[in-house]
């Protein structure tokens, strides 16, 4: 693998790739459909659930790194107006909320994956397995889980 550029850590680096891989293929089966549709009167059936499905791996994907980048959304207008305790004590709770609700939303994703792939349930047009797109829910809360869990310490440690 390629050196990984200043300021960017590995995993940063491999989200990056596979957004960028992922957001390529959907643009090539657009195109590629696109162009069968005008050129020849004939479509791939299976392009727009493919398209669907890269889709939501670009959502946890992107969720995924936008919390190694520490750049998830937050709602402190408010918190930004209250006292220095106040911030403490919500910075204290989104530090300890956060990776929970992450991880128990990994176990019952992880779960329905289990139980999807068990059954061999397949998509409708693609044909494709259907844990294949669900996986992607697994994968992003999984990381956002490993994330935010190794942040807790230094995140508690700052709300002192």
């Amino acid at each position: 693998m390629a050196d990984v550029a200043p300021g960017r850590s590995r995993l940063e680096s491999w989200l990056e790739a596979g957004l960028t891989s992922v957001f390529l293929a959907a643009l090539l089966i657009n195109l590629g459909n696109s162009l069968a549709r005008s050129a020849l009167d004939a479509a791939a059936i299976w392009a727009d659930e493919a398209q669907q499905f890269a889709l939501v791996w670009l959502a946890f994907l992107g969720a995924a790194l936008a919390s190694v980048q520490n750049n998830h959304l937050r709602m402190d207008v408010l918190r930004d107006r209250f006292p220095e305790r106040f911030k403490r004590i919500v910075t204290a709770a989104e530090a300890l909320l956060v990776p929970a609700i992450c991880g128990f939303t990994t176990l019952q994703s992880l779960k329905y994956l289990q139980q999807i792939a068990s059954l061999g349930v397949r998509s409708d047009m693609a044909g494709l397995p259907m844990w294949v797109p669900h996986a992607a829910v697994t994968l992003g809360f999984a990381l956002m889980t490993a994330l935010e869990g190794a942040r807790l310490p230094r995140r508690l440690q700052g709300a002192r």
